[in-house]
C-alpha cells in the first residue's frame, strides 16, 4: 500500500494513504482519524501546527480542511482557493500558517492574511512546498523557478539550486522535508532525489535512493534514534539487522 504522507508529532507517528489519515497507537496498530469527515477516498497531505490543529489538503481539490485544536474526530473549518492545486501547509517561527498552491502563497495570521502572488512577483509560480530551516530561514519551492527565499518583504531566488548539483533536477521540488539535530534541512523530492541543505550549501545524496519506478514519497528524522527514514511504496523501519517493511493493523476512530 502506498503512503502519501508521514509525520512525527509529539513522539507519535501519523501517516496518510488513499483511505485516510492514521495515527500509530501501539507497536503495529493504526487508528483512523476523521473517519466521518474524510469519507471519500482520495490522496491527501496533512500538517499539524503548534496548536495541534490538522491542516489537510486533497489532490485536485481547491480547499484546505482544518480541525479544532487537538480534535482528531471531525474537521470544523476550511479555506477555499481559486484552483484545485494545494501542495502543502507550513507554520513559521511566528506561528503564521503558509499554504502553498499553484497560484502562489497564502499567509494566514491570527487577525488577517497576506498574499504573495504571481502578479506582484513572477517568481512565485507553481509553488509546490514551503519549509523553514533550523536557522529560521523560510524557503518556497517553485517547479518553474526553483528555490526561493523569503526576505521579510518578498521572495527572491537563492544562490543554490537543485540543477547546480544535478542537471536533471531543473524542475524538481521537495514533497517532504526534515531537519536533523545538526541544523541541516533534508529534502526528499518528487523525482526520487534526496538533498541536504547545510549552512547555505546544497548537497546531493540521491545515490542512496533506489530509482526503479518508485518516487521518494516521504522522509522523516527521528531525534531519538538520530536517523533519517525514507519511504517509497512501503513504510519501512530500521533495525540492527537492516531495513524491514512495517506490518500494521488498523482500527477506525
Amino acid at each position: 500500500m502506498y503512503f502519501s504522507s508521514m509525520r512525527w508529532f509529539n513522539h507519535t507517528l501519523y501517516i496518510a494513504n488513499y483511505d485516510g489519515i492514521y495515527q500509530l497507537t501501539g507497536d503495529t496498530a493504526f487508528q483512523k482519524l476523521f473517519s466521518k469527515s474524510l469519507v471519500e477516498k482520495n490522496w491527501r497531505g496533512f500538517f499539524m501546527d503548534s496548536k495541534k490543529r490538522f491542516w489537510i489538503n486533497e489532490i485536485e481539490r481547491a480547499h484546505v480542511l482544518i480541525s479544532a485544536p487537538a480534535n482528531k474526530l471531525e474537521l470544523t473549518d476550511s479555506i477555499a482557493l481559486n484552483i484545485p492545486l494545494v501542495s502543502g501547509c507550513f507554520e513559521d517561527k511566528d506561528h503564521n500558517i503558509w499554504i502553498a498552491s499553484g497560484e502562489g502563497l497564502l499567509k494566514i495570521q491570527e487577525q488577517n492574511t497576506s498574499e504573495y502572488t504571481i502578479e506582484t512577483n513572477p517568481l512565485i509560480n507553481d509553488i509546490r512546498n514551503v519549509a523553514e530551516s533550523p536557522g529560521k530561514t523560510m524557503y518556497a519551492f517553485s517547479r518553474e523557478n526553483g528555490i526561493l527565499q523569503f526576505n521579510k518583504t518578498g521572495f527572491a531566488k537563492t544562490p543554490f539550486q537543485f540543477y547546480q548539483t544535478n542537471k536533471e533536477a531543473k524542475n524538481d521540488f521537495p514533497d517532504s522535508y526534515a531537519a536533523d539535530d545538526k541544523g541541516r534541512l533534508w529534502l526528499g523530492t518528487r523525482e526520487s532525489r534526496l538533498f541536504c541543505l547545510d549552512n547555505g550549501k546544497l548537497i546531493d545524496y540521491s545515490r542512496f535512493i533506489p530509482r526503479k519506478g518508485n518516487y521518494l514519497a516521504w522522509i522523516s528524522y527521528n531525534p531519538v534514534a538520530r536517523k533519517l527514514f525514507t519511504s517509497q511504496d512501503t513504510l519501512k523501519t530500521v533495525t540492527d539487522e537492516g531495513i524491514e517493511i512495517f506490518t500494521r493493523s488498523i482500527r477506525n476512530n
